[in-house]
């Protein structure tokens, strides 16, 4: 299918904002192989990861889970879940997982996804694609009960050399085992196979068998060396992937000795590319199904030999209300017409040898799309989310779909562009987005190359409403008290809205042009309509009073009766004039809250 138009662009509202979470790793401390399982898993590479897997999972209340690197060593890796309020017996904020369910704190980890009832599924014990530290297994950690781990892979199949879990069914259903879905390496480390985990047994094994078919001039290299599952939704088969053509049968090897090339030749060039995204079917019987795109030229439109796909992720928001056949895949496809580029696209489950394309930003060439979005009800677009690819750094886009036009006509915008500033080379770079929450907020890893030494990094981030500091969907007196009693921080990057390091003059003239006072506003991208507010017991709580009667008594101490006359004298000040008042402001509010 040829690429869906762009709807007329109106100037993206600037209404978003990260807000760090977790910090994930430093800025170039580490030395891994570009692209690299490692790198990219946790350093938000261009392909994020040599598999093609999620990196950030999220689950219907907001609870994040993740991989960080441990401060000062790069080769330890530990599983985190971010809780937005307190549950499970734990405060609200990051906790490591290894720590929470008594383990060592020298293991390594991973953690790749969480269902809606807390059960969190990922790896420890090692560094998948080698054995030189020990093998990496697949295993869950059950939240609800005190986090206690569950060995996914505890008797392994003699080839499996290492294993890593990376999908769970979102919303488990009662009275069923939920799905488990990843990958293993298969006979020798960097092969791999599609692998299922059974929670009743403990144990693994494989989705599906099936080889998949000769493409064009692959007609003789009949087998995969390398498949993986990297997503699942309730009743819908697991999707992912398989690449690396060979003739060579994996069986025919001892695990881990004289392991060969699987081909000599370049799979990644133009002429010879074969890597495809795949269903694998969770019945036994069930035919294989990979994801492909057709050749809208020709009459009748035929599939494409030769070409690549790449799937990411399956929508998980229809499982209840839509049938299965309205689940979308997300992913991208190989255009070697165009100079070998990346086109981000996505399929309908039931259909797939259509792929739908995607439009690109300017200056854009190569991009994956990576979750499929369902408004909900009347509230927001469907929205695809995703990032540049192929150059380093990443960069997130986003895609809504056009209200009122064709059914797959969809708005681009670069993530970048969502936010108050756009002034600046440097600032917070919206590297990859992962999810999009029900309120239009988004799921992101952010990179702080501005701020502090001490604060520059990777982060698991949310992008959400930019001023509201104190989460009532509103921008008013509790966000200027924020942001005046953070006045000179250089390392606050949630109220650094002009994302220049510093909490300055520049970050109050966005917050004014911001400004809803006590009137809350919902999110909105430049197409589609606005996303619905969370419901009222969501919101987090306000700042503390003193805090507000703090800036209460500094707009007294220097002549202002009110916000609002505040607010009108701050646009008739110049820079320094308004950074000196604000400065001054600050003190204030410092000195009378220590004298309460």
């Amino acid at each position: 299918m040829t690429a869906a138009q762009s709807c007329p662009p109106e100037s993206p509202p600037r209404l978003y904002h990260p807000r760090p979470l977790v910090k994930l790793g430093g800025l170039g401390e580490c030395s891994w192989v570009l692209n690299s399982f490692d790198k990219a898993a946790w350093y938000a590479g261009s392909e994020a990861g040599s598999d093609q897997l999620g990196v950030l999972g999220v689950n219907v209340h907001g609870e994040i889970v993740g991989t960080e690197i441990a401060s000062g060593n790069c080769l330890r890796p530990r599983p985190f879940v971010y809780l937005p309020v307190a549950k499970y017996g734990k405060s609200a904020g990051k906790h490591d997982l290894i720590t929470w369910s008594g383990g060592s704190s020298e293991e390594m980890g991973y953690a790749w996804d969480i269902t809606d009832d807390g059960l969190v599924v990922g790896g420890v014990g090692g560094r998948p694609d080698t054995l030189a530290d020990g093998t990496c297994r697949a295993i869950a950690w059950d939240l609800a009960d005190g986090c206690a781990t569950i060995a996914l892979d505890a008797s392994p199949d003699a080839r499996n050399v290492w294993s890593m879990a990376i999908a769970a069914e979102p919303y488990p259903e009662p009275n069923e085992e939920v799905r488990i879905v990843g990958v293993t390496g298969y006979t020798c480390p960097l092969w791999r196979r599609n692998a299922r985990f059974l929670l009743a047994t403990n144990t693994s094994a494989i989705v599906h068998a099936a080889q998949p078919p000769g493409y064009g001039l692959h007609g003789s290299y009949d087998r995969a060396l390398r498949s993986w599952a990297c997503d699942v939704a309730n009743f819908a088969n697991p999707v992912g992937g398989f690449d690396w053509p060979s003739a060579i049968d994996p069986d025919e090897y001892e695990p881990n000795v004289n392991c060969p090339a699987p081909w000599s030749a370049t799979t990644t060039s133009c002429d010879l590319p074969f890597w495809c995204g795949a269903q694998f079917m969770w019945a036994t019987g069930w035919p294989f199904t990979d994801f492909y795109r057709r050749d809208p030229f020709v009459s009748p439109p035929e599939a494409i030999a030769g070409q690549e796909t790449r799937v990411r992720s399956i929508s998980h928001d229809a499982a209840f209300n839509s049938a299965i056949s309205d689940f979308v895949v997300a992913g991208q496809f190989y255009k070697p017409v165009q100079t070998c580029r990346w086109i981000p696209a996505v399929w309908k489950y039931g259909v797939p040898d259509t792929a739908i394309e995607l439009p690109l930003p300017d200056g854009v060439d190569d991009a994956t799309a990576q979750r499929w979005q369902e408004s909900v009800g009347e509230c927001g677009p469907d929205v695809v989310v995703g990032w540049r690819t192929r150059v380093a750094p990443a960069s997130g886009i986003v895609w809504s779909r056009c209200p009122n036009a064709d059914p797959w006509d969809f708005c681009v915008e670069a993530a970048d562009n969502l936010t108050p500033q756009n002034d600046v080379d440097t600032g917070f770079d919206i590297l990859q987005i992962y999810e999009v929450l029900d309120s239009g907020e988004m799921l992101a890893i952010v990179r702080d190359s501005v701020s502090a030494e001490g604060s520059r990094g990777h982060y698991a981030a949310i992008l959400g409403l930019a001023g509201d500091f104190n989460r009532d969907w509103a921008v008013g007196s509790p966000d200027l008290a924020a942001l005046l009693s953070a006045w000179g921080s250089t390392s606050s990057m949630e109220l650094d809205l002009s994302q220049d390091g510093v909490v300055n003059s520049g970050d109050l003239s966005h917050l004014l042009a911001l400004w809803t006072g006590s009137a809350q506003r919902a999110l909105k991208l430049s197409c589609g309509a606005e996303f619905c507010l969370p419901e009222a017991e969501s919101f987090s709580e306000s700042l503390q009073d003193e805090e507000l009667d703090a800036l209460s008594h500094a707009l007294a101490a220097f002549g202002f009766d009110s916000v609002d006359a505040f607010r009108a004298a701050a646009l008739e000040l110049d820079d320094a004039q308004l950074d000196f008042t604000c400065h001054a402001m600050h003190c204030f509010m410092q000195a009378y809250s220590e004298n309460l």
